[in-house]
């Protein structure tokens, strides 16, 4: 045989891997969805970057799924609501330790001696309900996220922020009447002289 009559492994057998351009498809819908879930971190979630990521992987794998057509359809919706329900868990159980990570470090920044109550008390376990504010109306929850420029204020903070600012304008006042005692001072010596 001559190299003319050889032809290349591809062109006697022109089968193209079903899986890369399903594989195409889930890159891009996980990037769109990484941003996406970007965005939505960022105003729903204290931990915006993980938000992220695991917006991205259930994208990813829902483009990849469904791409093949009407034949993977079903199976595409069955395995992203497992990859969904999985990747909700799993996010769960990695922000409930991101929390209590941040009250660990919250309550060792705390003055020991004005700490009255056990460490145990002050930090959240792992055991606690992640979902313990869906017990209060969705109205409450916008109000007091913390992305909301509002919130729903008890008395005794209520109390304190108002203490506060009257603390603030007394020292304001504080140093207004000593810029004038300058003011009159400086102007009486002027006028002696």
């Amino acid at each position: 045989m001559s190299d003319s009559n050889q032809q290349p492994w591809s062109k006697l057998y022109p089968v193209e891997p079903f899986f890369i351009p399903a594989l195409k498809v889930g890159a891009w819908s996980g990037a769109s969805g990484l941003f996406v879930g970007g965005i939505g971190g960022i105003l729903r979630s204290p931990t915006p970057g993980l938000f992220a990521i695991a917006s991205g992987l259930q994208c990813a794998a829902l483009g990849t799924a469904y791409y093949g057509g009407r034949k993977n359809v079903i199976p595409g919706i069955i395995m992203f609501s497992l990859f969904g329900f999985v990747g909700q868990h799993i996010y769960n159980a990695l922000d409930v330790r991101q929390d209590s990570t941040i009250a660990l470090k919250d309550a060792r920044s705390r003055d020991i001696n004005s700490v009255t109550t056990s460490r145990s008390d002050q930090i959240p376990s792992a055991s606690t309900n992640p979902n313990k504010s869906l017990d209060q109306p969705i109205w409450r929850r916008v109000i007091n996220s913390k992305w909301s420029p509002m919130k729903v204020l008890s008395d005794e903070e209520y109390e304190r922020m108002l203490r506060q600012k009257l603390l603030r304008v007394d020292a304001e006042i504080a140093i207004l009447d000593d810029d004038i005692a300058k003011a009159r001072a400086k102007s009486d010596t002027d006028n002696r002289s």
